[in-house]
Order: C-alpha cells, then sequence, then structure tokens
C-alpha cells in the first residue's frame, strides 16, 4: 500500500502507476483525507488528475465497490456542480452535462439553497447527493491510463534559442496512433479531432501545413493489412496537393537499406514516397556516456541521427508550404458523405417496411372485401414500423437530436455543447439537412438516447386507418383515395432516397477528385482483408472490431441496397400485375392499378 498527500490505495496496474486502480480507460485514487470540494480538486491536479466524473453505469458500479472495500459511512466528492446554471450538472473539468446519472430518489433537491457539488453519500448506498462545496469528504481522482494518453491531438511549438542548431521555430502535430485495440471507434474520433483542428478559425485552427510525416520501424519488411490500412486511412484525409510534402522517416534503423522500404514498395499505387527517407537510431540517446567500449555502435547511430535531422530539415525548407483548404474540403466531404450513407440505410429500410405494409394491406382488402364492405370496423394485423428511444448514456457518444421532430440527425457528432451544433455535421448553414421539418441548428441537442426504427406486429381496422389520412387531408376520403393516399407515402420516400443517392453520388465523385487517397473502409474487399486479419491474430477485442467492419461493409454497399430497394419496387410491380388477372373487375382492380402508377 502506498499513501501520497492524503490519497490511498491498494492495487495497482501496468496502466496506472503505483496505488492506482484501473478500470475502463481511466485509473483512479481514493482518499484518506476530508477536504472541501475545491481543495479535493486542486489536490487531484496535483497528480495530474481531476475529481473522478462517471460516464456509465459500470464506471459508477466499480467506484461504489471500491469506495465500499475502504469501509462504511464514508462519503466521496465527485467532479461535478451546477453552480453556473442551478439545475444544470456538469463535470467541472470537461464541461460536459451529465449523460450518466445515479442520484437518490427525489434528488437533487437544493435544500440548503446553495448544494452545487456532488458526492457519493454513504447513508443513501452511495447514491448520489447535492451538497455544499464546503463539506469535508473524501474524494476520488480520475486520470488517463497509460493506454489512452494519446487519445488526443498535440500541437508542440519549440521556439528558436542560441542552443539550437535551426535558426527559426518548429510547431509539430503529433496524433494519435490509427489502428489501436480499441478499434474503428477510435479511429472515427481521431479523424474528428482532426478535421476539428483543420477546419477551426483563429489560432485555435490550422491553416498551412509544410509536411506530412510517417514514421516506420525499419525491420518491417512484410506490412500487415493493419499497417496498409493505417497509411491509407491517413492519406485518404488529405488533399492531392499534399503529396509532394510527405516525408518517410525510419526508426531501429542500423546504417543498411531499411527492409521497411520493400514493404512501401509493395502498396498498391505507392503512395508514401521512400527514396528520401530519413533513418534514425534512437538507442544512442540513452546509452551510458561514462563507460568507453570501443565497440559500440551508438557514436555511429548518433551521427546518422544527426545527418538525417539535417537532411530532414534540408527538405523541409525545401518544400513549398501548403494551404489546408483542399484537405479541410476533404475532411467535410467525408464527414458529409458518412452522415448520408448513414440516413440513406434508414430511409432505404423505411421505404421496404412501408412497401411490406402496403403490399399486406391491399392483399387483405383484396381478400376481405366484402367484410370490409359491411363492417368499417373490420380488424386485421400487418407489420409496421415505429420509432424507439434507445438508451446510450455512458458509451462516450455524443448526438445531434432534433427537439422538435424528435429524430436523430447525427448519432456520433464531435460537438457535445448544444452551443456548436451550428458546426455539426448535420448542418448546412445553420440548417439541418436530415430532420424532416428541416429545423434551425439551435433545435437539436446532445442528449443520452438516439431514435431508432423497429418493426412491430400492429393490430388495425380499416376505419382507423381511413381516419389517420382523412385527419391529414382535412377531408373525407373514398377508398380510391385511401389507398392513394398509402402510395403517395411510398413515392415521397421514393424521392428522398433517389434525392439521397444524387447527394452521395456528387460527393463521392468531389472526393475522387480531390482526395489523395480513397477511404479504405470504402472498398468492400479491404474490409474483408482487415476481418480476416482480425480472425487470425485474435488481439484483445478482435470480435467487436469484427462486428464494427461488418458494419462499415454494409455501409460500402449502400449501392446494392439501393438496387435491392429499387428491385423490390419492381417485383411488387409485377405481383400487382398478376394479381388483376386473377380478381373481378371492381374498386379493388381499380386501387390496385393506384398502386402500378405509383411505379410508372
Amino acid at each position: 500500500m502506498k499513501a501520497d498527500d492524503g490519497i490511498i490505495s491498494d492495487k495497482g496496474s501496468t496502466e496506472c502507476p503505483i496505488g492506482w486502480n484501473h478500470f475502463g480507460s481511466s485509473c483512479y485514487f481514493f482518499s484518506h483525507e476530508l477536504f472541501n470540494w475545491l481543495d479535493a480538486e486542486f489536490s487531484c491536479r496535483a497528480h495530474n488528475a481531476r475529481l473522478a466524473e462517471v460516464q456509465s453505469k459500470e464506471q459508477s458500479t466499480f467506484l461504489v465497490n471500491m469506495c465500499r472495500t475502504e469501509g462504511p459511512g464514508i462519503s466521496y466528492w465527485l467532479g461535478g456542480r451546477d453552480d453556473v446554471v442551478e439545475g444544470r450538472w456538469m463535470w467541472a473539468q470537461t464541461d460536459q452535462v451529465f449523460n450518466f446519472t445515479d442520484w437518490y430518489p427525489n434528488i437533487p433537491d437544493n435544500v440548503a439553497g446553495n448544494e452545487n457539488c456532488l458526492h457519493m453519500y454513504a447513508p443513501w448506498k452511495l447514491k448520489w447527493n447535492d451538497v455544499t462545496c464546503a463539506g469535508l469528504y473524501r474524494f476520488i481522482c480520475e486520470k488517463e491510463s497509460a493506454l489512452s494518453q494519446t487519445e488526443w491531438i498535440t500541437c508542440y511549438t519549440i521556439y528558436n534559442d542560441a542552443s539550437s542548431r535551426i535558426n527559426y521555430t518548429i510547431n509539430l502535430i503529433d496524433t494519435p496512433g490509427f489502428g489501436d485495440t480499441r478499434g474503428l471507434t477510435q479511429d472515427a474520433r481521431i479523424v474528428s479531432q482532426i478535421r476539428e483542428l483543420f477546419t477551426a478559425k483563429g489560432e485555435k485552427g490550422v491553416a498551412f501545413l509544410d509536411a506530412v510525416c510517417f514514421i516506420l520501424k525499419a525491420p518491417d519488411a512484410r506490412l500487415t493489412t493493419t499497417q496498409k490500412y493505417i497509411f491509407e486511412s491517413i492519406l485518404a484525409l488529405f488533399g492531392k496537393d499534399i503529396v509532394d510534402n510527405i516525408c518517410t522517416l525510419v526508426t531501429f534503423a542500423d546504417g543498411q537499406i531499411p527492409p521497411v522500404l520493400a514493404g512501401l514498395e509493395a502498396l498498391p499505387g505507392k503512395p508514401i514516397p521512400y527514396k528520401d527517407h530519413f533513418p534514425f537510431n534512437n538507442s544512442a540517446l540513452f546509452v551510458n556516456n561514462v563507460d568507453k567500449d570501443q565497440a559500440s555502435l551508438s557514436p555511429s547511430f548518433w551521427e546518422m541521427g544527426i545527418k538525417s535531422c539535417e537532411k530532414f530539415f534540408q527538405k523541409v525548407l525545401s518544400l513549398k508550404t501548403k494551404s489546408l483548404l483542399l484537405t479541410s474540403e476533404v475532411l467535410a466531404k467525408r464527414g458529409k458523405l458518412e452522415i448520408n450513407i448513414l440516413h440513406l440505410q434508414h430511409e432505404i429500410d423505411k421505404g421496404l417496411s412501408k412497401i411490406n405494409s402496403l403490399e399486406q394491406e391491399v392483399t387483405i382488402f383484396t381478400k376481405f372485401k366484402s367484410q370490409i364492405n359491411e363492417n368499417k370496423n373490420f380488424q386485421y394485423t400487418v407489420k409496421e414500423e415505429h420509432v424507439e428511444k434507445v438508451d446510450i448514456s455512458g458509451q462516450g457518444i455524443y448526438t445531434t437530436t432534433c427537439l422538435v421532430c424528435n429524430f436523430t440527425c447525427h448519432d456520433n457528432c464531435i460537438h457535445a455543447d448544444d452551443s456548436n451544433k451550428y458546426y455539426c455535421g448535420a448542418m448546412t448553414n445553420g440548417i439541418c439537412q436530415y430532420c424532416p421539418k428541416k429545423c434551425i441548428w439551435s433545435a437539436h441537442s446532445n442528449v443520452s438516447y438516439i431514435y431508432k426504427s423497429k418493426t412491430r406486429m400492429v393490430n388495425k381496422t380499416y376505419s382507423g386507418m381511413l381516419s389517420k389520412y382523412q385527419e391529414a387531408s382535412q377531408k373525407k376520403l373514398t377508398q380510391t383515395q385511401l389507398i392513394q393516399k398509402m402510395t403517395d407515402d411510398i413515392k415521397i420516400c421514393e424521392c428522398g432516397i433517389q434525392v439521397m443517392i444524387e447527394e452521395i453520388t456528387t460527393c463521392t465523385n468531389r472526393i475522387k477528385e480531390i482526395a489523395l487517397r480513397p477511404d479504405p473502409l470504402s472498398t468492400v474487399e479491404y474490409i474483408e482483408l482487415m476481418m480476416e486479419s482480425e480472425k487470425l491474430e485474435k488481439k484483445s477485442g478482435f470480435q467487436l472490431r469484427i462486428k464494427t467492419l461488418e458494419e462499415c461493409k454494409k455501409r460500402a454497399q449502400y449501392g446494392k441496397s439501393y438496387q435491392f430497394f429499387t428491385d423490390r419496387l419492381k417485383d411488387t410491380q409485377t405481383a400487382l400485375a398478376q394479381s388483376d388477372q386473377q380478381e373481378p373487375a371492381g374498386f379493388f382492380d381499380n386501387a390496385k392499378q393506384k398502386l402500378k402508377n405509383l411505379f410508372n
């Protein structure tokens, strides 16, 4: 056991410092000292941490169980406050509104009038309670584990001084690695961060680049599927005008021709230039300079690194600085394309569901036409689509949901704060392109649920369906007009799908024109190779990554989904034409003719 500034824990982890407890992607300290909320926060900051922020039921259960091991009757501070806006509880360090809560019943109540801080209250089985910030309690600190230390893009500025070998300031942008064990979801977050950095205005953004550097390991003679995916994913972010500004840095070099160059040679299209590569071996930085071993290779490695640095900076100085306007357009188009394809899938599923329901109802009307004429309250059962709320709290997912239309416009947005929804990928000039009423951005919010369409069996009556369409049209409908209204629903859906296909085609063609490389996750064959690689390697979390790849494959096959939809329409037309030959003339023949007109 180790105590440090009043903070103690009894377990360690390879991803956490000694004395910290590991859970998920974070490390936790449990204090033994009693501090007020502000002092507790300062104590956590002294350890490069923050007061714990609870994002999920699983995390909450872990913290409760750990608190109980410390002993009964002990309450703990968490990092939540509502002193900015009363009743709007937020995590103080990340400024995120709670997307998961574990309040005691009828809490928060602000009974004392200034209960603006959050703690886990022991008498209430460590359920959450609002309390004055001056109270003295133990506290829980949280910080990222070693596994997740490079989850965010980091920008460095190295200023020139008298000891510098160069006479200018260097700005470095260090991005997290693609293709780690957390899979494609983490890669998507990195892309979102890069997009935000390259498109942000003013000092927060980046408008120009001098070089894009790939760091490769010399011994990698044969590149794995994952490595190829990483190269392609990064190159797909940039515009074609960046191609001359790509540099290759080779680590673990030994002075010979690096085997990794053969792997780069084998890449289709040879997208990474490697003739002017720059070899390094950083082992020279860590040697003992006291012992003089005549056989040591460290001096050679040191000289190699110095020469490579000199050549590299000479190369960078010779490169033309490139604007990121084209790259920003690539990133924006890819973001828009991703949202379009997701909504296209939803619309196709909805259209197929409507066709199925319509076919079932026309079949029922034809089969039981005499009963319907005699009894307007005739009952029948059909499959019908309905919308459900699906809880996603605790998953770290930000949404853009229209509160007017009750519609999820973007189910994985990078903007958590509602005040930034203007910049969501679903918006164009502040207007949403996806919710039914095309609402303004301010009508949208980041909520802890998404709306999903599902199919279920529904009991209906003929009179009820008739009333539904009569209310919508504000006039009494004949049976013929009722069938026409039902077909209009599919027509609207079909038109919407055609518009989406046109937008996707336009967007895809533009990306082909300006992007340095195609997105590897837009190619079915590439996705299948990655799935096979995951099955063979079976690294931690491979099953979840395969599931995500299967979803990517489905999105990449949106053309087949659209073709299936159009084929389904043709099949319906054929079936209705055949049934015409078997039914006597009358109302239902006329109704089916109305249906056929839909497809002409």
